[in-house]
Order: structure tokens, then sequence, then C-alpha cells
């Protein structure tokens, strides 16, 4: 596959087409901007980041950070419940004993 297939030369933009580039540490890129150049929000970009990937990637995170966090409060919970009796508090112990 041809690594140029997604690349389009300013001389071939659409007449009236703006493309707004900035310049990082990995080079040019394309900018999706929240606010369009009549003033007017871009729901889309403001949203989504301008791209479904950014919203996938989004949601991969927070998903992944909220299972941590149910995860860390079932332990917790779990622990807590140790220390409610003496009995249980002994059944504890021999479950968390270490391995001779």
């Amino acid at each position: 596959m041809d690594w140029k297939a997604g690349i389009i030369k300013a001389k071939d933009l659409p007449e009236g087409e703006t493309v707004y580039l900035k310049n990082s540490y990995k080079g040019w890129g394309v900018v999706h901007p929240i606010k369009n150049e009549d003033g007017t929000w871009n729901w889309f970009n403001f949203w989504t980041g301008g791209s479904w990937w950014n919203v996938l990637v989004t949601v991969v995170i927070i998903l992944l950070l909220l299972g941590v966090v149910m995860e860390f409060s079932n332990i917790i919970s779990y622990y807590t419940e140790c220390f409610e009796g003496v009995l249980q508090l002994e059944t504890c112990k021999d479950q968390f004993r270490p391995l001779p």
C-alpha cells in the first residue's frame, strides 16, 4: 500500500476548504478546532476530538480506570469484613498465612 495514499497536496484541496496545521515535537499535524471560523461551536470536534479513534481510546481508558476502582473497592470491603468478629479474623488469618 502506498504510504502517500491519505495525503492531499495543498493545490488539490477543494475550493474554500480550510485545514489547520500545528507543528509539535512529532512534526506537523492537523488540528481539529472546537470553534468554526464564524464563531459557532463544532460539536463533533468538541465531543470526539476530531475523530472516532480519540473517542474509542478515551472510552477504553475510562473503562480500565473504572475496573481498577471497582476491584480496589471489592478488595477493601473484603478486608474490612475480616475485622467484624474474632472468628472471622481467625479465618482470614488462616487464609492469608504464608506457605511454609
